[in-house]
């Protein structure tokens, strides 16, 4: 039995995220287009997929064009797997010869590729210190979330909401209690006593049917969708965390080449000329 004016916040949320999952996948997809578009700085690539869909040669018939046309898809591709947006091809090669000159493998510079200016073709100061600070400090704050979503998916008690009032109540079906745990506590005998330490009179009548009244099934429902929001939400926060970290290397990356670009002069390039 399911009190008619009690509602499990979790239950709530999981219908939401259920109902709207098919909406995610199509985002998703439209996600990754829209990423590789913007990576590879066009969308050529894309507009040739849909040409050669519908029957459209590749290649053309006249070489000079094919010519061009290569030399195109070779930003385009430069682009994307360097995930630098050079501005032409001949930037492209200035900066693998700068690469060359400071004796900084490409590897290198990919990694804290975010911080290189392509169009100047030298990496910008990572402030290392200040995103160290700001990366641990997030970390461990979402780690501290984390934890709370953690505990809630192992709780042996059901948050639920009272409709009318909006008032949040813990129960596991024996006993409620306040969403601080310490304002008020209510069980079976103090509800059938009339003594539940409850203000309102409206949600006293709502938590003590809980408490009173076989709502084993609503109680057990409520506490599985909690496991799975509880769940989801904690992956959700260690990818964030994940992506902080990532970022966080990415800087340390960039800061290496910075200290070699900028602190050290290029390597001459012996050339015997005679």
């Amino acid at each position: 039995m399911a009190p008619e004016e009690a509602l499990s916040i979790a239950t709530i949320t999981f219908k939401g995220v259920k109902e709207i999952a098919s909406f995610l996948a199509i985002v998703g997809t439209g996600g990754l287009l829209l990423f590789s578009w913007v990576r590879a700085g066009s969308a050529h690539f894309l507009r040739e997929r849909v040409w050669a869909l519908f029957g459209g040669s590749k290649e053309f018939h006249d070489p000079y064009l094919n010519e061009q046309w290569m030399k195109v898809r070779d930003l385009e591709a430069a682009r994307y797997k360097t995930g630098i947006h050079f501005q032409c091809r001949k930037k492209a090669a200035e900066t693998f010869a700068w690469l060359d000159a400071h004796d900084v493998p490409l590897d290198d510079l990919l990694k804290g590729a975010r911080y290189f200016d392509p169009s100047e073709i030298l990496v910008r100061d990572p402030q290392l210190k200040a995103k160290c600070i700001a990366s641990w400090l997030s970390t461990g704050v979402l780690l501290l979330i984390m934890t709370v979503f953690i505990a809630f998916s192992l709780s042996s008690y059901a948050l639920l909401t009272v409709k009318k009032t909006d008032t949040a109540v813990w129960t596991d079906g024996e006993t409620a209690k306040s969403w601080d745990f310490r304002s008020w506590k209510a069980d079976a005998k103090s509800c059938k006593d009339g003594n539940a330490p409850i203000q309102n009179e409206h949600d006293k009548k709502v938590i003590c049917e809980l408490i009173t009244t076989d709502t084993k099934a609503f109680i057990e429902k409520s506490l599985s969708s909690q496991k799975y929001v509880g769940a989801l939400s904690a992956v959700f926060l260690m990818l964030i965390v994940v992506f902080i970290l990532r970022s966080l290397n990415q800087a340390r990356a960039a800061q290496r080449v910075y200290e070699k670009t900028t602190y050290s002069q290029p390597i001459q390039l012996d050339l015997n000329l005679s």
